[in-house]
């Protein structure tokens, strides 16, 4: 079987997770992080602790991040829809992002096989 492992950078932090579908957590390799002295040394776990698969963790984080709190009617609920892996429509997409079409994700929405 081929694995994907997918590298994500971002403040000077390089790692690769994976997780197969029928995998209960995220996988990493066998690394020495003898030299670090912090509970993160990869900076892994700073970076996608939004991938807990809470929603409202995520909400938290895109409140944040996108800095809109509390001006999304429905914001958890899209978002528990869309993590319990239901169809897309244009209503959910509305929620999220009124400026986008299902159409246009149509490309994106395949790439990730959702």
């Amino acid at each position: 079987m081929n694995k994907k492992c997918h590298a994500i950078s971002a403040k000077g932090y390089t790692f690769c997770i994976w997780r197969k579908k029928e995998d209960k957590e995220w996988n990493v390799g066998n690394i020495n992080f003898n030299n670090f002295r912090t509970n993160d040394p990869d900076g892994s776990e700073s970076l996608i602790f939004v991938l807990d698969g809470n929603p409202e963790t995520y909400k938290e984080w895109a409140e944040s991040y996108f800095d809109f709190e509390n001006e999304k009617e429905n914001f958890l609920e899209a978002i528990k829809y869309i993590y319990e892996h239901k169809p897309l429509n244009q209503k959910i997409i509305n929620i999220l992002n009124p400026d986008i079409t299902l159409d246009e994700l149509k490309e994106d929405i395949e790439g990730i096989a959702y």
